[in-house]
């Protein structure tokens, strides 16, 4: 709901939004919103499962 609202706050004012860190927890959102630049992604925030 907040990215919906942000999103919209956004392209009233001609600006796109990108997703910052966790892209798997509002990727689907991101997907569907049409002025979305792009998803961040680090190697590093992955988990491998246990050591």
């Amino acid at each position: 709901m907040r990215w919906r609202c942000a999103a919209a706050v956004a392209a009233a004012w001609n600006l796109q939004v990108s997703g910052h860190c966790a892209p798997q927890l509002h990727l689907h959102v991101a997907l569907s919103t049409p002025n979305t630049r792009h998803l961040e992604w680090f190697h590093d925030h992955v988990q491998s499962g246990p050591a």
